[in-house]
């Protein structure tokens, strides 16, 4: 089984209950981080962290680029804030431009964590409108890391898994209350004992 130390997420409209439905799945001490992309208006007062952070046991702050990435923790893009790991595995935020009308975007995550990660990451694409996040999860899964798309006939605005499932062959398709338990399943077992730093 391939190794998996870090899971990233992107997301849009229905993004919030999502997010807090696997996140609430997973248990306190999983090996792996978490790097999340919630689509969001660069005024959106900084309080998703403090949300997804009472939906269940893991740690969850804003990336800031002094931050070394530690397994068993999640970290959020902030507004206007592109969220990508850099060569260093470090967490570097940008301005640049906007990718499918948003900044934060899904792609710049996905991109530099294949990048960065190769076959440890698992690309996760849940509901949204548009298609970013699906040129990314094919990145991904080139560099030979996993992918789950969130069944889209479930989903408020299935937009963006029905791109990210026309765009490449996802390793799964499956429903939000799937998904965490197939994480738990995914994440290298031998990383169990790591609340550790990955970067």
């Amino acid at each position: 089984m391939k190794r998996r130390s870090l899971i990233v997420i992107g997301t849009s409209e229905g993004g919030l209950e999502a997010l807090c439905t696997v996140l609430g799945g997973l248990p306190p001490r999983v090996p792996a981080a978490i790097l999340i992309v919630l689509h969001t208006h660069c005024s959106s007062p900084m309080l998703l962290a403090r949300i997804l952070e009472q939906s269940g046991p893991l740690l969850v702050n804003y990336a800031s680029p002094a931050a070394p990435i530690r397994l068993g923790r999640v970290y959020l893009a902030p507004p206007d804030h592109h969220l990508t790991i850099g060569p260093e595995r470090v967490l570097p935020l940008d301005q640049g431009p906007r990718e499918h009308h948003s900044r934060p975007a899904i792609d710049p995550l996905f991109r530099s964590a294949a990048e960065a990660f190769g076959e440890e990451v698992i690309g996760v694409a849940l509901t949204g409108g548009d298609k970013d996040g699906a040129a990314g999860l094919r990145v991904i899964r080139a560099q030979g890391g996993g992918s789950i798309v969130q069944n889209p006939v479930e989903v408020r605005n299935p937009g963006m898994p029905i791109h990210a499932l026309q765009a490449d062959h996802p390793d799964h398709c499956v429903s939000l209350c799937e998904i965490a338990p197939l994480l738990v399943q995914l994440v290298a077992s031998s990383q169990s004992g790591g609340m550790r730093c990955i970067g």
